[in-house]
Formats: C-alpha cells, structure tokens, sequence
C-alpha cells in the first residue's frame, strides 16, 4: 500500500515540476492531510494544491498519469481520487480508508 500511494504522490510531483505549480519560480504546492476518526470507515485525506503556475487545463484525453492516480487509489488502495483541474492550480483530494494502512 505504500508503494501504491508512493507512487501517486510520484506521478503528481513529477507532472507539477513539469507542467504546473513547480515548473515556474512563483509556483508553489501545498499538501495538507487529515485522519478522521469520527466516522465508519475512518479515512486518511491528502490534499494537493497547486498554484502560482501556468494555467491548468483539463486534458483532452486522459493521461496515463490521471489513469494511474485514479486506478491506484480505487484498486489498490481502496480509496479515491478527485482531480478539480481549476485553471488557478491543480487540485487533488486523495482519500483512503485507514484499515487499509
């Protein structure tokens, strides 16, 4: 499990030093995560934000990044992945239930 969302966490880094928020100076991400404990499941929430970079738009087709980020958190991990492509700066809410960590 760990290597699955290594993995995601790879593919959104790399496509941010190349395309987004990290291919600029001004650019910045942040990533912010959270544990709730509060419901059933529990859940571990990532979220990745970009901004300060070019500006975003949704692919035409979707990449082998965007299949790989979303079958690695459904498939493997159980969880989900939700890609918001604003224009500001990519945004990507990982979320995974914790018995599975």
């Amino acid at each position: 499990m760990g290597l699955a969302l290594s993995l995601v966490l790879h593919e959104l880094t790399t496509n941010a030093a190349k395309y987004g928020a990290l291919s600029t100076e001004q650019g910045l991400v942040t990533v912010r995560w959270s544990a709730s404990e509060s419901g059933l499941p529990d859940v571990l929430r990532i979220d990745w934000m970009e901004s300060g970079g070019p500006a975003v738009r949704p692919p035409a087709n979707p990449s082998f990044g965007t299949r790989l980020i979303e079958r690695s958190m459904t498939k493997d991990l159980q969880g989900m992945a939700t890609l918001d492509f604003d224009p500001a700066g990519l945004r990507c809410i990982l979320e995974l239930p914790l018995n599975q960590l």
